[in-house]
């Protein structure tokens, strides 16, 4: 008959916690190292994007220079990112995670989402097109990658969770609602722009922005969801114009004269772009509105192709009309102009 030593109490309590500590470190160098062979995986399909913009007045020449990143979409070449990094820039150059720096174009943008598409003006030598997912399976709770550049540090990667969920409706720009991720994973200044990952390997986000009172993360960031991307920037994606514009209520029109209740006022003009050959005119002068810096001086946009700039329900009609239009189709704007009303006409060649 076989026996067994007795354990005490007190030492199969120390076993067992010797036991557990084992297996979770055990666990934690399988999770780092699956976390490693992910990112390296990844990072091949991020690009860095680096921007000028032109903000010049008559008495200072200033340009500006901004930071964000992107994710390689296709073979052909397109790049989604966010709107904000690129939508007034005149000079976009994209950096490949092989070293090699590309000048790219906007094809489309649409500032109320947050998202752009780019295309490079030639491919790389060697490239890594992202896996795009389902954004709608993503579940508060699960576990992200986000890969990007922030405060200029190249390829860095932080991990975090999806915290929430935020919808609302979209005014414009091919879908029917903004979708935007809440994370808690680290985003700061440059990394706008740059891909969120789920555990897959499969883009589910593109990074936006932060909240917070200093400008620094606090554990409060957002990224629009990759089927929302998908749909506005693949799918339908709207005319990049290139201008920035903001919208005039009738309270504010009343203080430019404006001789309707409503208008866009020109904020910047993106040279070389549709808005440039047609004429339009950026402002000139800094001003603060309402808490809000505004440049002014420049053209306040009344109508486009015949249609009056009255927000919101003209904006869907204004981006179906200019998505009918062929290459070379007639494209016209009526703007308000240093208190005359003028008619600027061109093209919708690219």
């Amino acid at each position: 008959m076989l026996t067994m030593n007795k354990i005490d109490k007190n030492q199969l309590s120390k076993l067992s916690a010797v036991l557990t500590l084992w297996m979770t470190v055990i666990s934690s160098i399988t999770i780092g190292q699956d976390l490693s062979k992910l990112y390296s995986k990844l990072a091949p399909s991020v690009v860095i994007i680096h921007t000028l913009s032109d903000d010049s007045t008559p008495d200072n020449e200033e340009i500006n220079q901004s930071l964000g990143s992107g994710v390689l979409v296709d073979s052909l070449g397109f790049i989604i990112t966010a709107s904000h990094v690129v939508h007034s820039a005149n000079l976009i150059k994209v950096k490949m995670a092989n070293g090699e720096e590309i000048f790219a174009e906007v094809v489309s943008s649409v500032p109320s989402a947050d998202l752009a598409l780019l295309k490079l003006k030639r491919l790389p030598e060697s490239y890594k097109v992202a896996k795009l997912g389902d954004s709608d399976n993503m579940m508060i709770g699960e576990q992200v990658l986000v890969i990007g550049a922030p405060f200029g540090l190249e390829y860095s990667l932080s991990i975090g969770h999806i915290s929430g969920r935020h919808t609302k409706p979209l005014v414009a720009g091919g879908a029917s609602e903004l979708e935007f991720f809440q994370t808690d994973a680290a985003i700061n200044q440059g990394n706008s722009g740059g891909p969120m990952f789920n555990m897959k390997g499969e883009v589910i986000g593109i990074v936006s922005f932060i909240l917070s009172n200093d400008g620094n993360f606090s554990g409060l960031g957002f990224a629009a969801s990759i089927n929302m991307a998908k749909q506005i920037l693949l799918q339908n994606p709207s005319i990049w114009s290139g201008f920035e514009g903001l919208y005039l209520n009738s309270e504010i029109a009343g203080v430019f004269n404006v001789p309707q209740p409503y208008g866009i006022l020109v904020q910047r003009v993106v040279e070389g772009s549709m808005a440039d050959r047609i004429g339009l005119r950026a402002g000139k002068y800094k001003a603060v509105i309402g808490g809000q810096d505004v440049w002014i001086g420049g053209d306040i946009i009344l109508e486009i192709q015949g249609t009056s700039c009255e927000a919101p329900h003209s904006f869907d009609k204004i981006k179906l009309d200019l998505e009918s239009l062929g290459k070379d189709a007639p494209f016209s704007m009526k703007v308000l102009r240093a208190g005359k009303i003028i008619d600027l006409n061109g093209n919708m060649a690219y």
